[in-house]
C-alpha cells in the first residue's frame, strides 16, 4: 500500500486519539509494516507518533514471541517504554539498545519520564473527569459517601476470625507446654 493509503485508512483513527482525545497510552501491534515490527519501527514510534502527533505518553508492544523477529532492544531504542512477556530480557533489552551507556541512560530517563507522565495525566484526569469545583483538591480520590463498601464488614469478619484462631491455638500450645511441665516434675520426683 502507498504512504497515502496507510495514513488515510490505517493511522486515521490513531491520529484522532492521539491529537484530540488525549490518549496518554499506545500498544503497538503484533505484526509488521512492510518487513519492520511496528514495536520497533523508528519511523512509525519516533517519526509519526512522537514527532508529527506529539504524543507524550507511554508505549507498551503487543506480546513479544521471538526475539530475533521481535527485539524489544528496538522498542526501547525508538521511544517505547514497556514490553509485554515473551522471551526478551530488560537485560537483552538495554544491551542491544545502544552502545554507549550515556546513550543508554537518557533513554532510561526518558522512558520513566513518559511513564511518569502517562501515570499522572491519567490520574488527573480521572479526578477531575466531573469538573471538580477546585483542581487541586480532585488530585486525591475521596470515595462516594453514600457508596456501601460490602468488602470493608467482610475483611474485618476475616481478621477477628483469624485473630480468634490465633488467640486459641497460643492458648492451647501454652496450656499444652504448662501440662507438660506439670506431668515431668511429678515423674521425676516419683522416680526418686
Amino acid at each position: 500500500m502507498t504512504e497515502q493509503t496507510f495514513r488515510e485508512l490505517y493511522l486515521r483513527s490513531f491520529e484522532e486519539a492521539v491529537k484530540n482525545g488525549g490518549t496518554v497510552g499506545i500498544m503497538t501491534s503484533f505484526n509488521r509494516i512492510g518487513g519492520l515490527w511496528t514495536g520497533g519501527n523508528e519511523a512509525l514510534i519516533q517519526g509519526v507518533l512522537r514527532r508529527e502527533w506529539g504524543f507524550r505518553g507511554q508505549i507498551i508492544t503487543d506480546m513479544t514471541e521471538n526475539k530475533t523477529n521481535m527485539d524489544i532492544g528496538f522498542s526501547f531504542r525508538y521511544g517505547g517504554n514497556l514490553n509485554l512477556g515473551g522471551g526478551n530480557t530488560v537485560a537483552n533489552a538495554i544491551g542491544t539498545a545502544a552502545t554507549t551507556p550515556v546513550r543508554v541512560q537518557w533513554r532510561l530517563r526518558e522512558a520513566m519520564h513518559e511513564i511518569a507522565y502517562a501515570y499522572c495525566h491519567a490520574m488527573w484526569r480521572n479526578a477531575t473527569y466531573n469538573e471538580s469545583a477546585d483542581p487541586s483538591e480532585a488530585i486525591v480520590s475521596i470515595p462516594p459517601k453514600d457508596a456501601y463498601l460490602w468488602w470493608q464488614p467482610a475483611l474485618v469478619s476475616i481478621d477477628a476470625f483469624a485473630f480468634s484462631g490465633l488467640a486459641i491455638g497460643a492458648a492451647a500450645c501454652v496450656l499444652t507446654i504448662l501440662n507438660i511441665l506439670k506431668n515431668g516434675g511429678e515423674e521425676a520426683e516419683e522416680n526418686e
